[in-house]
């Protein structure tokens, strides 16, 4: 069992080692080719992608929930089938309606980068009902496989930018690399529906009687939602902040620095892929020995990364002397990923596998609360 374990950590920590590999390039290149306010445009599409989860309504979070720790083979074939059925239907009618509000009553970049936020939300939600799958049946390779046609994919598209900024000599537009960004998302949503062909398409039956399971989904699985939605609130309330009430060029610097911790948040999430199906299947004791050597792992591990402070205020400072004001935020925010990395990962996990979502909830709600007010009261007092 542990020497499963082992191999599922090394998979998934190489696929995310290509997509920490593909971060570096878009955190870094991306920058370099595009003008401060694409570049700020850009951010703002991924700030609102963020929220795309919300749009499950606590489905997939119920799946996730209820089927944590059942291997492929006992699953509900049937039952399934209609679970994609109904969900790829409802997150169409979803994106198509958030399309059509975009385009109607939204103008000049708030209409293009909400249009294509609406199309990801679909490809987003679809891909992480199909991920959830890979995760609770431990099918890692699919998660892994995922993973490294997205980095490869998103590589050869940051290089074939710069190619194209390099001799054309003109800076990028965000407008392609959020076309081209969706379409790869998109495609490996696609990609995904073919891999679980036999839970994805072909006839339904009782489709009446199972109408009643997925509101049982959504009952149990938003508790969850509602708190992961708390916790991406969380992280990005002072960005939401920047991003309504300052330019475009302002958001792009302050969002440069965020984007500078995901070296480390790639790094922390193949323990999070793998964490919560291990724990589902884990008795009560040896839970409890695992804590402690969990939050130990993840610490040791996030602070160690805090050494890349030095060489990135070098590297910033040389080759992308426009974003050197990041670097200050940077300093100010990277000790703290520490303590959120902890919770988001290790805590988090716990309180799901105990079935404590309710009040991980009602915590996640309350320190909302005093973020937003800390939030206000701060920029009322010095902006």
């Amino acid at each position: 069992m542990i020497n499963s374990n082992i191999r599922y950590i090394i998979k998934v920590t190489i696929s995310n080692f290509l997509l920490l590999l593909s971060s570096v390039l878009t955190g870094f290149l991306l920058p370099k080719i595009m003008s401060l306010s694409d570049y700020g445009y850009y951010k703002t599409f991924t700030l609102y992608i963020a929220y795309s989860a919300i749009f499950r309504f606590g489905i997939v979070d119920g799946i996730y929930l209820r089927y944590g720790g059942v291997s492929y083979e006992n699953l509900n074939i049937s039952l399934f089938k209609f679970y994609s059925f109904f969900l790829i239907a409802f997150e169409s009618c979803i994106s198509i309606i958030m399309l059509a509000i975009s385009l109607l009553f939204l103008e000049n970049n708030l209409k293009y980068i909400f249009a294509f936020v609406s199309i990801y939300i679909w490809t987003f939600n679809i891909t992480s009902y199909y991920q959830t799958l890979s995760q609770i049946t431990k099918r890692f390779d699919e998660l892994a496989h995922r993973n490294t046609y997205q980095a490869l994919l998103n590589i050869v598209v940051i290089i074939s930018l710069c190619f194209l900024y390099t001799y054309s000599y003109v800076d990028v537009s965000y407008k392609i690399y959020i076309f081209l960004y969706t379409l790869i998302q998109f495609a490996l949503s696609i990609w995904y529906l073919f891999t679980y062909k036999e839970i994805s398409f072909g006839l339904l039956s009782n489709i009446h009687f199972e109408f009643g399971k997925i509101f049982s989904l959504a009952k149990i699985g938003i508790p969850l939602l509602l708190a992961n939605i708390c916790s991406t609130l969380l992280l990005n309330l002072d960005r939401q902040f920047v991003n309504i009430n300052f330019s475009a060029e302002t958001y792009a610097k302050y969002a440069f620095a965020y984007n500078l911790l995901t070296l480390v948040t790639i790094c922390t999430s193949a323990v999070s892929t793998i964490i919560y199906p291990i724990l589902k299947r884990s008795n009560y004791d040896s839970m409890k020995d695992k804590y402690s050597y969990l939050v130990s792992l993840l610490l040791i591990l996030v602070l160690a990364c805090i050494g890349l402070y030095f060489p990135l205020c070098v590297f910033i400072e040389y080759y992308l002397p426009q974003y050197e004001y990041s670097l200050l935020i940077f300093k100010i925010i990277f000790p703290g990923i520490a303590f959120t990395s902890v919770v988001t990962v290790v805590i988090h996990n716990y309180y799901k596998t105990y079935g404590m979502n309710s009040l991980f909830m009602i915590i996640s709600i309350v320190i909302l609360f005093i973020s937003l007010v800390s939030n206000i009261v701060v920029y009322k007092l010095w902006v």
